[in-house]
């Protein structure tokens, strides 16, 4: 086997630096092209957007919603207090302590 003379293996490693520096080149504008879409106009987002799930639209039946919560939230919260008064000191443990 011979060998090579040095510049001949030097062009050739060059050729091939160039060749892969080309292909990474390459690469990356395909990359590019790729990651465009992602985000707000991808096509998922884009569909729940048009069918309306994403709007940010207060109507009557959610704020019905929201005092329902709310006033049941209250309610419970009222009901565990008069419930803790009338338990015995061993058993406040397992109620929800309110933060006044």
């Amino acid at each position: 086997m011979r060998k090579e003379p040095k510049e001949v293996a030097q062009e050739r490693r060059q050729q091939a630096a160039s060749a892969n520096a080309s292909a990474k080149l390459q690469q990356l504008d395909k990359a590019d092209e790729k990651t465009k879409m992602k985000g707000k106009n991808r096509p998922s987002r884009r569909a729940a957007r048009r069918k309306g799930a994403l709007r940010n639209i207060v109507d009557e039946g959610t704020m019905q919603q929201r005092q329902k919560a709310e006033n049941a939230e209250r309610r419970n919260s009222e009901a565990a207090q008069q419930s803790l008064e009338d338990v015995p000191r061993a058993l406040h443990r397992f109620y929800k302590k309110t933060v006044i």
